[in-house]
């Protein structure tokens, strides 16, 4: 039994909701804890072209975010 790639899991999840999507594209992927400009070959097949050393993107939005004492994140009441 062989592990799921958590990044090959962002950029699939994509041909979910983009239907048309075919390869080759460029991919970047943002989340908590990546951030990635990926080069899409095939549908198995992908190139990291760059990531982050430390910080992801979100985490540098929050950051600055605490910083300039903005309220982030919103909170929404639940209907």
């Amino acid at each position: 039994m062989s592990g799921v790639n958590h990044i090959e899991g962002h950029i699939s999840a994509n041909y979910i909701t983009f239907k048309e999507l075919e390869p080759e594209f460029l991919c970047l992927v943002i989340s908590g804890g990546h951030t990635h400009l990926i080069k899409i070959e095939d549908y198995t097949k992908f190139e990291i072209l760059g990531k982050t050393r430390d910080d992801a993107i979100g985490e540098a939005f929050d950051k600055v975010a605490r910083i300039m004492n903005l309220p982030y994140p919103r909170r929404t009441k639940s209907r």
